[in-house]
C-alpha cells in the first residue's frame, strides 16, 4: 500500500471519503492504454458504489469492491477490506480527442468524488533523422525488431500490444511480438504419432493446464489480421516440456519414457523432470531435471525432432513468403544445455553418447571420411594415444571412458587437465551440432537461414567461478559449463540468439576474453540479436527491480553493437506495480518498469536510424549519461545534464575520446553527425581514430582539421565524412575542436551513419 497521505474529498452528509490512486502515479499520460488502481472508502451509509474514468461525453467503468486488506488494517475498518478499484483500458482516438481525463467515484446518494485528473499528451517520436532515409532508403531493409515475448494469443488477441506501441515505430524500428510454438508439444498425439499440429484440438493436462497456450495456425492468421509481426520461437527443447507429463499428445514426454532417449549423468542416473521443485522460470517449478539426448547416434531423438520442426518450418516458409513484412523471424530451443538442473550431477553419459565421443576421437564412424558428421572431424587419433592422454589403460575403443569427476570438484589451477578438456570440447561440440542441425533443418524446409536465430543463455558467473566459454576450443573451466560456449551458440545456418539477464542485459559482465560481452557477440557475429532480455537476474531477490538506468544502457549497447532485435521477457508477465503481490518476479516484469520506459525513450529519440549506426545521445530528460565519453585533456571538464553533454574547454585544440572497443565497419560507416549547442565558439573539427590492427601507431586521421563553415550541415548537426584506409581496423575516434575562446559548450548527440555501401543480412 502506498505510504502518501490519505486524501479526502467532498463532503457528504456521513463519513467522508477517503482515497488513494496508486497507478497512474503521474499527471501526464502518454499511452491510448491506461492502467488504473487504487481504493476508496466512505463508509456503509453512503457507500461508494461505482469508480470510472470519464472525459466530456464518455466513461469507462472500473471494477470496484477489490480486496484491499491493507487498507482495512491502516483505517481499522475491516469492512474497508473491499475498497480497492482496478481497470485495464484502451481508449480510442475519438475518446482521446478531449485530453483531459477524470478519474471519479459515484457515492450511494449520488455525489461524485474526484479522484485524479489526468492530461493526456503523447510522446511524438523524433523526426531528426527523418530526411535521411530520402538520402539513404537502403536505411529502410536495415531494421531493428522491438519484439516483447509473450504467450496465450493464438486465439486473437495481442494482449493491447499494437495499440501501446504502434506511435512508437518507424520506418527502422519496428515492432513486434515473440510468441513460443512448441513444436514437440502440439502435435496429432499418440494416434497420428505425434506429428506436428499448426492447430491442435485442444487437450487440458491433469494440473489444469492446457497442453500448450499458442499454436502455430493462430499466430499466422493473429498477424495476419492485426498485421502485426511475429517472431516464432519454435522450441523443442527442455523448456519445451517444462510442465506437467502428457505422453499421449507431448512428444518430448513420450520419448522421455526410454531412458536411452534421455541424458545420462555420471553415476548413469536419468532423473524425472520434477526431481527439482526449487528453480526459477517463468512457470513455478518448471520440471527440467530430465532432458532428451543431443547425441546423433540417437535415431527416434533425431527423426521425430527434424521432421517435426521441418513441418513448422514449412509453414512459416510460406508465410514468409506471403506476408514477409509479418515475419521477423524463428528462433529455437532456449537454453540448450547438457542438463545442469540437479546439484551434483554431470551430463551426458548415455551409451550412446559415449560411443559418440569414441568416434569423435578415433575420427571414425559419424565422423568418417564422407559419413555424416565428417565436417566435424578434429581427430584421428589411436588408442594408444587415449591411454597416454587419460592416464587411463583401455584395451579397446569400446572401454574407453571420459572423467566422470565433475570439474566442479576442480580448483581454479587444477583446469588444464587435458583429458578432461577434450572432454570438455566434446560436450561443447554436441551443443554446437545441435543448434546446426536445427538450423540446417529449417533451411531444407525453405527458410532463409538470416531469418534464423538461436537461444542460448549467457549470464553472468558469480563468486569464484570463471567466465564462461567463449570458444569451442577454450580453456576447461572450473564449473560444469553443460557445453555452452558462445561460439556454439550461433547455427551454421542462422544468427546468434541470445538470452540475457541482470548485469549481462547491460552488458557489465567479466568474459573470457576481457572484450565486452556484446562486442564479443558482435565479433562472432555482426548480426545478433537478443531473444529473451531482462535487466533483473532471477538469482536475485524477486522483488528487486532495476532502475532507469539500467534499462537506457543496455538500450544504447544493443544498439551500439548492431543487435538486429531485443525480446524483453515478458508482455504478459508481472506488471511492474504489482511488486508487493504474492508471486512477483522482477525478471518476468517488464510493463510499467523503469525498463519499459527507456525502451519507449529509446524508441523516440532512435527514430529512423538505421541499427547499424551508431549513437550517443548524452542521455534524456530521466537521466543524465556521458555514454562513455571523456575529455582528454587535462584541463577540459565534461559532464551529462538534460540529454546532452557540456564542457569546459580553454581556447584553441580540445579534444573528446570516444568509448573504446567501437563496433565500427569502414565499409559502412563513412559519416559522423555532431550537433554542438553554441556553433559560435566551435571553429574547426577533425576526426582521429585509433587502429585495433595497429595500436603501437597512435591516432590516424579519419578527417583533417576543417573549419566548420566548410562542412555540410542539417538539423541533426555537422555532417563530417570520414575516410578509413582500406585495411584499418578503427575501435576509439578522438574529435578534435579548434574553439575561438574558451568558455562553456555543449553537444546534443554524437552519431556515427553507415552511409557507405550497406549489404543487408
Amino acid at each position: 500500500m502506498a505510504t502518501a497521505t490519505v486524501v479526502s474529498a467532498e463532503t457528504a452528509q456521513t463519513q467522508a471519503p477517503r482515497f488513494f490512486v496508486d497507478f497512474p502515479d503521474t499527471e501526464m499520460w502518454d499511452q491510448r492504454e491506461l492502467t488504473i488502481a487504487g481504493w476508496i472508502w466512505a463508509g456503509l451509509d453512503d457507500p461508494i458504489t461505482e469508480v470510472v474514468l470519464e472525459s466530456g461525453e464518455w466513461s469507462h467503468t472500473i471494477s470496484y469492491g477489490l480486496e484491499r486488506n491493507d487498507v482495512a488494517a491502516v483505517l481499522e475498518d475491516p469492512a474497508a477490506a473491499t475498497s480497492g478499484f482496478y481497470g485495464q483500458i484502451v481508449l480510442s482516438e475519438s475518446e482521446l480527442a478531449d485530453n483531459t481525463l477524470n478519474i471519479v467515484a459515484y457515492r450511494a446518494s449520488g455525489p461524485r468524488v474526484l479522484l485524479k485528473t489526468i492530461v493526456y499528451a503523447p510522446s511524438k517520436i523524433s523526426e531528426r533523422w527523418a530526411s535521411w532515409l530520402t538520402r539513404y532508403p537502403q536505411w529502410k531493409n536495415d531494421i531493428f525488431w522491438f519484439a516483447p515475448g509473450t504467450s496465450g494469443i493464438s486465439s486473437g488477441s495481442d494482449q493491447s500490444f499494437k495499440v501501446a506501441y504502434e506511435g512508437y515505430q518507424s520506418d527502422t524500428l519496428r515492432i513486434g511480438l515473440r510468441v513460443p510454438v512448441l513444436y514437440m508439444r502440439t502435435t496429432e498425439g499418440r494416434v497420428g504419432d505425434w506429428r506436428f499440429d499448426p492447430q491442435p484440438e485442444p487437450v487440458k493436462l491433469p494440473n489444469g493446464r492446457w497442453v500448450a497456450d499458442d499454436w502455430l495456425q493462430g499466430l499466422m492468421d493473429l498477424a495476419v489480421n492485426q498485421q502485426l509481426p511475429i517472431l516464432f520461437t519454435l522450441n523443442g527443447g527442455v523448456w519445451g516440456d517444462a510442465y506437467s507429463a502428457g505422453p499421449d499428445h507431448d512428444l518430448i514426454d513420450y520419448l522421455e519414457l526410454d531412458p536411452m532417449n534421455c541424458q545420462w549423468d555420471q553415476n548413469d542416473q536419468v532423473y524425472p523432470d520434477g526431481a527439482r521443485d526449487d528453480l526459477p522460470g517463468s512457470l513455478p517449478s518448471p520440471e527440467l531435471s530430465r532432458m532428451l539426448t543431443l547425441n546423433a547416434l540417437n535415431a527416434p531423438v533425431r527423426a521425430y525432432k527434424s521432421r517435426n520442426l521441418k513441418a513448422a518450418g514449412k509453414l512459416l516458409a510460406e508465410f514468409a513468403a506471403t506476408h514477409p513484412d509479418l515475419f521477423i523471424g524463428i528462433n529455437l530451443d532456449a537454453d540448450l544445455y547438457l542438463s545442469p538442473f540437479v546439484k551434483g550431477s554431470w551430463h551426458d553419459f548415455n551409451p550412446d553418447t559415449l560411443e559418440q565421443f569414441r568416434q569423435w576421437l578415433s575420427g571414425s564412424g559419424l565422423y568418417a571420411e564422407g559419413a555424416l558428421l565428417s565436417e566435424y572431424r578434429e581427430h584421428s587419433m589411436s588408442l594408444d594415444a587415449v591411454n597416454h592422454m587419460s592416464g587411463v589403460q583401455f584395451d579397446a575403443w569400446a572401454d574407453v571412458e571420459p572423467p566422470r569427476v565433475a570439474p566442479l570438484q576442480f580448483l581454479p589451477d587444477e583446469t588444464s587437465d587435458p583429458w578432461m578438456f577434450l572432454w570438455e570440447r566434446f560436450r561443447r561440440h554436441l551443443v554446437d551440432l545441435h543448434y546446426d542441425d536445427m538450423s540446417r533443418w529449417l533451411v531444407e524446409s525453405g527458410v532463409s537461414g538470416d531469418r534464423i536465430f538461436s537461444s542460448q543463455a549467457f549470464i553472468e558467473s558469480r563468486r569464484w567461478v570463471q567466465p564462461f566459454a567463449e570458444r569451442l576450443d577454450s580453456p576447461l573451466k572450473n564449473f560444469d559449463s553443460a557445453g555452452v560456449t558462445v561460439e556454439g551458440g550461433k547455427p551454421e545456418y542462422g544468427h546468434l540468439g541470445a538470452i540475457v539477464y541482470g548485469q549481462s542485459a547491460i552488458n557489465a559482465i567479466e568474459t573470457e576474453s576481457g572484450r565486452s560481452l556484446f562486442r564479443v557477440f558482435y565479433d562472432l557475429d555482426p548480426d545478433w540479436g537478443i531473444v529473451e532480455h531482462s535487466p533483473a537476474d532471477f538469482r536475485d531477490p524477486p522483488k528487486q527491480i532495476p532502475g532507469y538506468a539500467d534499462g537506457y544502457r543496455s538500450m544504447r549497447e544493443l544498439f551500439n553493437y548492431h543487435g538486429q532485435l531485443i525480446s524483453p521477457m515478458a508482455w504478459n508477465g508481472n506488471h511492474g506495480e504489482w511488486v508487493d503481490q504474492p508471486g512477483f518476479h522482477a525478471h518476468t516484469s517488464y510493463r510499467l518498469t523503469p525498463m519499459e520506459e527507456a525502451v519507449k525513450d529509446f524508441m523516440r529519440e532512435y527514430a529512423y536510424l538505421p541499427r547499424r549506426a551508431l549513437y550517443w545521445p548524452f542521455g534524456n530528460r530521466r537521466h543524465d549519461n556521458t555514454d562513455g565519453w571523456i575529455a582528454e585533456s587535462p584541463n577540459t571538464i565534461l559532464w551529462p545534464e538534460q540529454g546532452r553533454v557540456r564542457w569546459h574547454h580553454p581556447a584553441g585544440i580540445s579534444s573528446l575520446l570516444s568509448p573504446k572497443a567501437l563496433a565500427i565497419d569502414p565499409a559502412i560507416h563513412t559519416t559522423l553527425v555532431v550537433s554542438p549547442n553554441r556553433k559560435g565558439r566551435l571553429r574547426s573539427i577533425a576526426v582521429d581514430y585509433e587502429d585495433q590492427g595497429a595500436p603501437e601507431d597512435g591516432w590516424k586521421e579519419a578527417h583533417p582539421l576543417t573549419l566548420v563553415s566548410q562542412l555540410e550541415a542539417d538539423d541533426a548537426g555537422l555532417i563530417v565524412p570520414l575516410q578509413w584506409p582500406k585495411s584499418s581496423q578503427p575501435t576509439r575516434i578522438r574529435l578534435r575542436f579548434d574553439m575561438r575562446t574558451k568558455g562553456e559548450s555543449s553537444f546534443d548527440h554524437i552519431a556515427i551513419l553507415p552511409t557507405g555501401a550497406l549489404s543487408m543480412p
